[in-house]
């Protein structure tokens, strides 16, 4: 379980596409992750076998899928 607060607006949450001014938990992937990194508009996931996973904004690629493309669920890239 992860929790998460903050800017929403653009999906970086993971969870949803709105402002959290209050901590929210929720289980995000079936993945067990071990570490996170986030950006302004967008948080990258890495999971137990090594695949990272990405949410936000992505007008330039920095999810590592084609640039615009912001949709929750999030996908998996290869390590």
């Amino acid at each position: 379980i992860m929790f998460c607060w903050g800017d929403g607006s653009s999906g970086q949450l993971g969870l949803i596409f709105e402002n959290v001014s209050v901590p929210i938990a929720g289980n995000i992937f079936s993945d067990k992750v071990t570490e996170i990194a986030c950006g302004e508009q967008h948080t990258l996931f890495l999971t137990v076998d090594g695949r990272i996973l990405s949410c936000g904004r992505n007008s330039k690629g920095q999810l590592g899928r084609q640039n615009g493309d912001s949709k929750l669920p999030d996908i998996g890239l290869p390590n």
